[in-house]
């Protein structure tokens, strides 16, 4: 339970898992334009943790090899 709520428990993770399972965000942009405020550095560094926790992955984006969803 305490791991969970170190890599989940602020507001920030919880509401980017939320967009990516019910509004399927995939881009950082669709992220940042999502109205919540959340600054880009706060935004990148939870994509990153949530990356290295493992319940998110990366996947080259087809059109554009500079970017990943």
């Amino acid at each position: 339970m305490s791991i969970s709520l170190e890599i989940f428990g602020d507001s920030w993770s919880l509401l980017i898992i939320r967009d990516m399972k019910g509004r399927v965000f995939r881009t950082f942009k669709e992220f940042e334009e999502s109205g919540e405020g959340i600054a880009t550095n706060v935004l990148a560094d939870r994509l990153k943790n949530l990356l290295s926790a493992g319940p998110t992955s990366t996947e080259a984006y087809a059109k554009d090899v500079r970017r990943a969803h």
